[in-house]
């Protein structure tokens, strides 16, 4: 039941949060926030369990035909997850409460901020793949309406279109990875999934997986869609973008370290992509002004750190990682809550125009300065050791590449850390006299997550058996053991290196600033690519759309007859030689006047010879229907001949004049008819050469007296056997006839308007 109430809470609250806020106002998020703490603390309970190797399942049925479930595994990677989810969520509930204020919209934030949150639980303890692909779907359309809640604002909405564009391709990605993993294993659930690396479909699996991945966790090439996020409010973009959505797409490559991490491509790929991911990073954050598109960017490098490690793929390597995403969500939440403090005091996230704010918000500094030092990797806290941890990771596999590239992305790190601290410790600024601490229902969650990063890095050994080792256990691998002090090593010289470094590049920023490249921003990148799209859609248009009744006719028969005849010769179906027989002179005279009269119908340029070649086609049939003894059919296709020219000639001769085109015109519809009929003399021979059972015909036969109570077996099966067919064309022909009517009426009207008086 445990398990279950993780995400009856959530739903609940969320239905009932617009109703709650005009209740209780901004209590309400206080509510809330006690709420989640209730549920951090149902998951420190299943981890308990977890831990000693009794994960709690919950599995009931879904699709039972197809075998689907609906399966929950409380497993300890996805409850470490999952605690970090509630954690942080109960922090930001806390800080809504009073950066949203009395604000109309809180309640609506609030429902769609517990809607996400249900979301990501589902992401992390889904076992069922196709759960997991919902529940991935939910945090797009949540994330995707809590980034753009400024409507009023361009930038919001163009930050959530941009957000939704990216993650709908990893959406739709990982749908075809997780249909051809359950095809290729025939296995639905993660837990149960064995490894496919020698699977012929392994590699597209690959590619897919690593879509949906890079997308959801803005990696390189689809890391500009995460600054454009940042125009969300500040308690959205430090639940989403610092410690749980981002975060999605490492979850799923570390599920899939265990079924893929074989394949030759997993380390090369991974670790490429992410050191481009952190390249893009070295160039950026030297040239971001404003605070939170600078804690966006340092986010991505972080991410990047964190694919790099699973590509590396070593158990010391995925230790790593999840030291490194704990240590992450300690210091990168706290951060974002200091920017939105200071942007709630000043109105200004600008860098430039920010100073001297210590004496006047001494609180929010303080909790700056607790998760600034993690994110700069200085001891004692959680984020040093993670660091020390990711160079001897990085070592053991590419001793100068990747050990170069994570120095200069951490010493970059540490100069996004150094602006983020120049609100309290730089200048004073104009903006100084605006400013004002914050209420502590905002400065709680930011203290004491920073606090918790403070505590991990001091109780080491604590994480360690309760958290750190149980996860990476369940990804398959041992743990290694942790510790802050590990005495004078070479990863230490490199992590003092690499803080060195940072400072040394914070100190020379404007000389860094003239020499890096400039790279397009976000929605530079977004118009270029939403522009392309446009324009190809426009190009395809004018071709498939250009407007012609006859090209639409023309290139669905071609394709429809080229479908045909390519399925035709995969499956070699042979047409019988005995189904050839001899042809009467009656049933050739048939077909030539069918033809004749085709053709005549094809080149008149005339309406009223072409209606007349209609109707000789339609005498043709009737030949064939008398040749082949079926006087009823033959009769009722005469009676609808004489009708359907006699309308004809009533409809047409109201119409302008018409000239049809000249004959060289016609030629390529000459061959697209020809094709046709040869297509249909296909279908219909190897329709008869085709052994189906025991024929219908011969039931109607025996049983056209028997139970319909008639000889004539054709009436029998129109009224008797098949009544409902024939009620629905009796239905069609009716409403036809009442169309015409009114058409005729209308006609006599306009008729006798005309008409002088």
């Amino acid at each position: 039941m445990s398990i279950a109430l993780l995400f009856i809470i959530p739903i609940v609250l969320s239905v009932a949060s617009p109703f709650g806020f005009r209740l209780l106002g901004k209590n309400w998020s206080k509510l809330v926030s006690f709420f989640i703490l209730i549920m951090a603390g149902l998951v420190i309970l299943l981890l308990d369990l977890a831990s000693i190797g009794s994960p709690q399942t919950l599995s009931f049925d879904w699709i039972p035909r197809l075998g689907l479930s609906v399966t929950l595994r409380a497993d300890s990677f996805g409850l470490f997850m999952a605690l970090i989810i509630t954690v942080i969520g109960a922090g930001v509930f806390s800080y809504t409460s009073e950066y949203m204020g009395d604000d109309p919209r809180t309640g609506t934030i609030t429902g769609w901020l517990l809607l996400f949150m249900a979301s990501m639980l589902g992401v992390v303890l889904a076992d069922n793949i196709v759960l997991l692909f919902v529940s991935w779907e939910l945090t797009s359309i949540s994330s995707y309406i809590l980034i753009g809640t400024n409507n009023h604002d361009p930038k919001a909405r163009a930050g959530a279109k941009t957000a939704l564009l990216v993650t709908s391709i990893g959406g739709l990605s990982l749908l075809g990875a997780i249909v051809l993993l359950g095809v290729a294993t025939g296995v639905w659930n993660l837990s149960e999934m064995p490894a496919i690396h020698n699977h012929p479909w392994a590699a597209s699996i690959f590619i897919l997986v690593c879509l949906a991945a890079f997308s959801k966790s803005a990696q390189w090439p689809f890391c500009f869609w995460l600054p454009g996020a940042m125009a969300a409010p500040t308690p959205i973009s430090a639940y989403l973008h610092s410690a749980t959505m981002v975060k999605a797409g490492v979850f799923l490559l570390a599920r899939m370290h265990p079924i893929l991490s074989e394949h030759a491509a997993w380390t090369p790929v991974l670790v490429f992509f992410s050191a481009a991911s952190m390249i893009v990073v070295i160039i950026s954050i030297p040239k971001a002004t404003d605070l939170k598109s600078l804690l966006a960017h340092s986010t991505v490098g972080a991410l990047a750190l964190m694919v790099c490690l699973i590509g590396i793929g070593t158990p010391y390597a995925l230790n790593a990682m999840t030291v490194f995403l704990l240590a992450h969500a300690c210091y990168k939440a706290p951060l974002f809550l200091v920017a939105g403090s200071i942007d709630h005091a000043v109105h200004n996230r600008d860098i430039n125009a920010l100073g001297g704010l210590a004496k006047k918000m001494p609180y929010t500094m303080l909790s700056a300065c607790i998760a600034g030092i993690s994110m700069a990797g200085i001891p004692p806290m959680l984020g040093f050791a993670a660091k020390e941890m990711i160079l001897e990771a990085g070592l053991s596999y590419a001793p100068w590449l990747i050990t170069l590239i994570t120095i200069l992305a951490t010493a970059f790190v540490m100069v996004a850390c150094c602006v983020v601290l120049i609100p309290a410790f730089g200048k004073n600024s104009c903006l100084v006299e605006k400013a004002h601490e914050s209420p502590w229902s905002m400065l709680a969650p930011m203290l004491l997550i920073g606090i918790i990063g403070l505590a991990c890095g001091l109780r080491l050994e604590m994480i360690e058996n309760h958290l750190v080792s149980p996860a990476v256990i369940s990804l398959g691998v041992k743990p290694a053991g942790l510790g802050l002090w590990h005495g004078f090593t070479l990863y230490l010289a490199l992590s003092s290196l690499a803080v060195l470094a940072g400072w040394l590049a914070y100190t020379q920023r404007q000389a860094l600033y003239k020499i890096i490249p400039v790279l397009p921003s976000g929605a530079v990148i977004h118009e270029v690519i939403w522009n392309t799209v446009l324009s190809f859609g426009r190009s395809l248009t004018q071709i498939i759309q250009n407007g012609s009744l006859t090209s639409y006719l023309g290139t669905t028969i071609i394709v429809t007859c080229a479908l045909i005849f390519y399925a035709w010769v995969q499956v070699d179906a042979p047409v019988r030689p005995s189904l050839v027989q001899k042809i009467t002179l009656a049933e050739l005279s048939a077909g030539l006047l069918i033809m004749a009269s085709s053709l005549a119908t094809a080149f008149a340029r005339k309406r009223l010879p072409a209606i007349a070649g209609l109707g000789a086609m339609g005498m043709g049939m009737t030949l064939f229907f008398i040749v082949s003894q079926a006087p009823d059919l033959a009769l009722t296709q005469f009676l609808v001949e004489i009708l359907s020219v006699v309308l004809l000639v009533v409809a047409f001769r109201h119409l302008p004049d018409f000239v049809g085109e000249p004959i060289k015109i016609q030629s390529g519809r000459l061959i697209i008819s020809a094709l046709t009929g040869l297509t249909m003399m296909v279908l219909t021979l190897v329709a008869l050469s085709t052994e189906y059972g025991d024929r219908v015909s011969l039931w109607y036969g025996l049983n056209a007296l028997r139970q319909g109570h008639g000889a004539n077996v054709v009436n029998v099966i129109l009224v008797d056997f098949r009544a409902l067919d024939t009620l629905g064309e009796i239905t069609v022909l009716s409403i036809a006839a009442l169309g015409v009517g009114v058409l005729m009426g209308g006609l006599k009207q306009i008729k006798t308007k005309k008409e002088p008086t």
